[in-house]
């Protein structure tokens, strides 16, 4: 399975402004709000907006905007024929988690599984398997990174900042509010990024200000279909156990 492709935008520096390459962006690719150019910072777009400067991922002073919505009516049919499906796939979907997210663990991958039961997400009826690997990210939350250099990160990329990746995040665009909006008719798939984060110094969680740099991920339902069974990464019998002891517990709970 290739890498995902990934547009990279440096950063975003302290002052709020959103650093880009290339054409100068009109519109936000997280928030969608109107950017306007930073005249005395060239390659530099600032939001035209405070308030959505304020409700953006990438300039927010919150460390925590408002999370994904889980608007279903409980059906417990459906949900036990959307989660077999995700058990009998799991290995595929834990491949792809991987590799999106190398640092992604079997312990987060059972915590956001549990956040999934409880917010009812197998009761959509529309819920389709190659969004599941994305969703289970998102919920997850802000996650710490590792210190080790990121497969995701070509060798030449700055700390920016001169600071060290310490948090990572993934988001939906604003075009996702509600779960099920991931499955909503529409022209085009929702955006999905991954956004890095430096340690934050007065908040628990990083804010805006702490943003180094955000990339987009791309064609990830492509990377669902060319991932064979058969090339899912190794698992190991301490991943296994642990995975089989969460399904026991899920079905006893």
């Amino acid at each position: 399975m290739t890498r995902p492709r990934a547009q990279r935008v440096q950063d975003v520096d302290r002052s709020g402004c959103i650093a880009y390459e290339g054409r100068f962006p009109g519109h936000c690719p997280l928030c969608f709000g109107p950017l306007v150019l930073v005249p005395e910072t060239p390659g530099h777009a600032r939001h035209a907006h405070i308030r959505q400067a304020a409700q953006c991922v990438l300039t927010t002073d919150q460390y925590q905007p408002a999370d994904l919505a889980a608007r279903v009516q409980r059906n417990a049919r459906v949900a036990t024929a959307n989660r077999r499906r995700f058990v009998q796939e799991w290995e595929r979907h834990y491949a792809l988690l991987k590799h999106l997210c190398p640092t992604f663990s079997m312990a987060r991958m059972t915590t956001a599984l549990s956040y999934a039961d409880v917010l009812g997400v197998w009761s959509y009826s529309k819920l389709r398997e190659e969004t599941i690997a994305p969703l289970l990210l998102a919920l997850s939350g802000f996650m710490r990174s590792s210190t080790a250099s990121d497969p995701l990160d070509p060798p030449d990329t700055p700390d920016g900042f001169g600071k060290s990746v310490r948090w990572l995040r993934f988001w939906f665009d604003a075009s996702v509010r509600d779960i099920g909006d991931l499955w909503a008719p529409r022209p085009d798939v929702p955006g999905f990024f991954r956004v890095e984060y430096s340690e934050p110094e007065s908040t628990p969680f990083p804010t805006g200000g702490q943003v180094m740099r955000w990339t987009m991920l791309h064609d990830i339902p492509g990377m669902w279909a060319n991932l064979e069974a058969g090339s899912t990464a190794p698992i190991t019998p301490v991943e296994r156990n642990a995975f089989e002891r969460f399904l026991k517990q899920s079905r006893d709970a």
